[in-house]
């Protein structure tokens, strides 16, 4: 893809002309280079080449002397699948909610740019299992203090007349929950990574164009709906990640660039030089013959 954007400059009588050439976009991607990985909450280096003239030489072979390349956006492209098991837990004594699909979207994190929030809305096959959550149960009741009580359960207490005060742990239902069955692959995520909102890496960084790699923090955050985020119900991630394809040409990043022109001197126009030639002449012959006169 090409578009032209004008150069202008602006040269006073007797300056030198300066050269006005279109610009042209750039655009050049470069793959993966360490093999497919699990993306976890956790920071991974995905290596990705730099756009060098080691890199990409056929990028720099046509430029000609006066012309260099100014990067304006990098976008990252990926394929893979949300995977793994997630825990719903229920705090309450006596309903048993149920979890349908689809609880639960992601981003994938690059340059501290997230993507466009995945769900079931956009997404094909981000599902998960379905069922039901069970009730609190109530264990180690005393009335001499509060138990030591093992997480998921925390203390509870509760005050009867003439009794006194029992203590227990309340140990809130908990049911397990698959997302996305294996063989379930995910739509390809592209979004630009640079520039943007509150990136790691500005598009003047020289992290997009020095040495032979970069190594670009790529994290997943999972995002529960509001389904599973209401009282009496809260999730707990567990194993939740994102596996990138098992391709390595689905995962890459695009580099656009413009192919600028820089301005150079150029010779002095025929024109002025002819005019510059003939008035000095004409100045010489005036001379000549006010000489004659005075003589």
């Amino acid at each position: 893809m090409f578009f032209i954007r004008k150069t202008l400059a602006a040269a006073s009588v007797g300056a030198l002309a300066l050269s006005c050439l279109p610009a042209k976009a750039l655009q050049v991607t470069g793959q993966i280079q360490n093999a497919p990985q699990t993306l976890s909450a956790s920071s991974t280096g995905l290596q990705f080449p730099t756009f060098t003239a080691a890199n990409f030489p056929a990028a720099f072979a046509g430029l000609a002397p006066n012309e260099y390349l100014s990067l304006t956006n990098v976008r990252i492209t990926t394929q893979g699948k949300a995977q793994g098991t997630f825990d719903v837990y229920n705090s309450d004594s006596t309903m048993t909610p149920s979890v349908p699909s689809g609880v639960f979207g992601y981003n994938l994190i690059s340059n501290n740019v997230p993507s466009v929030l995945q769900t079931t809305s956009n997404q094909t096959g981000l599902t998960n299992t379905t069922g039901t959550v069970p009730v609190q149960t109530n264990t180690n009741a005393n009335f001499s203090g509060p138990p030591t009580c093992t997480p998921p359960a925390t203390n509870g207490q509760t005050f009867f007349p003439g009794l006194g005060t029992i203590y227990f742990c309340k140990t809130p239902g908990q049911a397990s929950f698959t997302l996305n069955q294996p063989g379930t692959s995910s739509s390809m995520l592209t979004w630009n990574i640079a520039p943007s909102t509150n990136q790691t890496n500005d598009i003047a960084s020289l992290f997009w164009r020095t040495g032979s790699s970069l190594n670009l923090n790529t994290t997943i955050n999972f995002v529960p709906s509001s389904v599973i985020t209401t009282s009496p119900l809260s999730p707990g991630m567990n194993n939740l990640s994102f596996l990138l394809s098992a391709l390595p040409a689905d995962t890459y990043l695009t580099y656009d660039y413009d192919k600028l022109t820089s301005a150079v001197p150029a010779p002095l126009p025929l024109l002025g030089a002819g005019i510059s030639f003939g008035f000095s002449r004409r100045l010489r012959r005036r001379i000549k013959s006010a000489s004659t006169l005075v003589s």
